[in-house]
Parts: structure tokens; sequence; C-alpha cells
């Protein structure tokens, strides 16, 4: 199988951020002390995101007659952009919920050595990546 930029640009977000949890776990491992301040700053910033994609969606819906918009659909990309809001608006959704559990049961985080925080802190990272890759896939749509 041929790598392109396609299959680089949909797994690199899953693949860094399988990375960055190995990292994390060999060389820097998440001390139980650490959890419920992790658990509450993931609450604060994907709710925020969340929140800043929920909007995004919003607005662009209401634009369906812009000139980007009109050129993403005759190139049948349209739904390809959808997914690339949709993605990170579902991932802050689930961080979100999570980590509203973690703060409601703290011991929940502490269950099977920190099990629950490495899902936490690989979703964390995974939405980030597609976040990243939404808003530089806006910006170019806003420039062209």
């Amino acid at each position: 199988m041929k790598i392109t930029h396609s299959h680089i640009e949909k797994y690199y977000p899953i693949v860094v951020s399988i990375i960055v949890l190995v990292a994390l776990f060999i060389y820097q491992p998440i001390d139980k002390d650490e959890a419920g301040s992790i658990v509450a700053s993931s609450l604060t910033i994907f709710s925020v995101i969340f929140g800043f994609f929920l909007t995004i969606l919003t607005i662009l819906k209401s634009f369906e007659s812009n000139r980007a918009i009109k050129l993403l659909r005759k190139a049948n990309r349209y739904d390809d952009f959808l997914k690339y809001i949709k993605k990170p608006l579902k991932c802050s959704l689930y961080i979100t919920i999570l980590s509203f559990i973690g703060i409601v049961i703290p011991d929940l985080f502490l269950w099977h050595n920190l099990l629950l925080l490495n899902i936490l802190v690989f979703l964390s990272v995974y939405t980030l990546l597609m976040s990243i890759r939404f808003i530089q896939i806006l910006l170019l749509l806003i420039d062209g």
C-alpha cells in the first residue's frame, strides 16, 4: 500500500496521540496526585472547545451562499469538511463528559492504574490535533 498525503492527513492525529501517550507513560507517568488538576483543566478547556466548534458549525450552516462553501460543494468535499469539524466536536464532548464524571466521582480515575486518565490524555491530544487541522482548513477558506 502506498502512503499518500491523504493517508497522512487522515491518520496523523491518532498516530501522534498514541506516541505522546506512550512517551508520557514511559518517561513521565501521570501521578495520582495530578489527576484532579488534569481532569479539572480538561473540563474547562474542552467545554470551551466544544462551544467554539458548535458555534463554528452553526455559522458554517448559515453561509451556504459563500463562495468557498460553493467551491467545496462543487468539488464534493463539503461533507469531508464537515467531518473535520464533527470529529473534534464529538471528542470534546466525550472529554467534557469524562472530565465531569471524574470531578463528581474522583476515585473513578484511580481505578486500574489511572486507565481513564490515560484515555483522557489520549483523547485530549487527539482532539487538539484534529482541531488544529480544522482551523488550518478554515483559515485557508477564509483567505481564499
